[in-house]
């Protein structure tokens, strides 16, 4: 789910009852006590024999919810307001089905930051892609924000360049983490990203967890999500190669709501 860099003075996306809906099984951190005690924690490293049970202490609950289609909306978004938003791109790089082409991938990133930059007027300092071709990340099955508030500043601080962070980090600058979500061909059918309208999102719905890196070198702090039937989701039918989303995952502006997705 998705919402965070949205100013939560503003109203919520004001797309009525007229948009298309399905509904679907979404999955929700379980409302468990034992996170009263317990932080939730996933660790994506190799165990040894016979510790795989160590692995998370996650556990989810399924709720069917309504997820509207923005499709033929989807050009009224912006993210300065919603957080999200959809742009118009057509892809120069052209990628190969299974195969791990790291020069492409960088030329993509590379397109993507002087995209960002043009339609943005935004300074970028880092592109960091996430999986390879040959062995990529694979859908989130869950509800999650990417960053919490505490988590942000730690990836920030893990990406840039000692120059860059002491250049960026003395409180006179807005930071930002801002993902991108392309489809590389066909259009999408099965799993689109599902988003939600971060203002729907109460406090309460939010539970923080740890990320911990396969090396451990790296503990990311996300959000997992509790059910709240006030809470309004969104997909785009059919997302095409040529419609580039984004949608910011940290904002440090304090009035920008958290981001889920």
């Amino acid at each position: 789910m998705q919402g965070q860099g949205r100013n939560m003075s503003d109203p919520e996306i004001e797309f009525g009852p007229d948009l298309p809906c399905v509904y679907a099984d979404l999955r929700f951190l379980s409302d468990d006590n034992r996170y009263v005690q317990e932080k939730p924690y996933y660790f994506a490293g190799s165990l040894g024999p016979g510790q795989e049970h160590l692995r998370t202490n996650l556990c989810y609950t399924n709720h069917t919810m309504q997820i509207r289609d923005l499709r033929g909306r989807h050009h009224e978004l912006s993210i300065e307001k919603n957080g999200f938003e959809f742009i118009d791109y057509q892809m120069n790089v052209k990628f190969t089905k299974g195969a791990d082409e790291p020069e492409k991938l960088r030329q993509y990133m590379s397109e993507v930051i002087q995209l960002f930059r043009r339609t943005k007027q935004k300074n970028i300092t880092a592109g960091i892609p996430a999986g390879t071709m040959s062995v990529p990340d694979q859908a989130a099955e869950t509800l999650h924000t990417d960053h919490t508030i505490q988590g942000g500043p730690r990836r920030i601080r893990a990406s840039l360049t000692e120059h860059d962070l002491q250049k960026y980090s003395n409180g006179n600058w807005r930071l930002r983490i801002v993902n991108t979500w392309a489809v590389l061909f066909e259009p999408v059918v099965d799993d689109p990203l599902t988003l939600c309208d971060g203002f729907t999102v109460q406090p309460e719905d939010l539970v923080a967890g740890d990320r911990i890196s396969g090396d451990k070198s790296y503990v990311g702090e996300i959000y997992h999500i509790r059910h709240n039937p006030e809470q309004k989701w969104y997909y785009l039918s059919h997302q095409t190669p040529e419609e580039l989303l984004l949608f910011v995952s940290y904002d440090s502006k304090e009035e920008f709501g958290p981001a889920c997705e």
